[in-house]
């Protein structure tokens, strides 16, 4: 893994307008891993971006494009996911630290705020049942 974050380390992410970038996944884990699990701040996303920055990153690293999982962090990502990203991952990369926490703490309580809902109103305990019911 080591060697993987120094290299990601190297990349010139701001030609690409990504703000920050974290690693996660089995890559993080240690042992074994498979591909690439990065989550990805862009200043200003538009799929040309994420896929320019794929294929740039895939010949830096010396690896298929299919194994790295860039996973776009705004708003729209899913609650649990953000959640893990920011708890078991690795920051690679961030233009400007002050903005880096306060995004990530802002995306952090968002998704906590969310899944404390959850929990709360037992959406998942009653899907679960739901899901229990059909199966009988």
């Amino acid at each position: 893994m080591v060697k993987v974050v120094e290299k990601l380390k190297e990349f010139r992410w701001e030609k690409y307008g990504v703000e920050y970038v974290v690693l996660f996944g089995s890559a993080v884990k240690g042992g074994v891993f498979h591909d690439i699990d990065l989550a990805v701040r862009f200043k200003d996303y538009c799929f040309e971006k994420y896929v320019n920055l794929l294929c740039s990153l895939a010949a830096f690293i010396g690896v298929r494009e299919d194994h790295i999982d860039l996973v776009v962090l705004d708003e729209r990502t899913p609650a649990q996911l953000v959640l893990e990203i920011f708890e078991k991952g690795v920051v690679i990369y961030y233009r400007d630290w002050e903005w880096f926490v306060e995004d990530s703490l802002r995306l952090i309580n968002i998704s906590s705020d969310f899944v404390r809902d959850l929990e709360k109103l037992g959406v998942i305990e009653a899907a679960v049942k739901e899901v229990k019911k059909s199966w009988e």
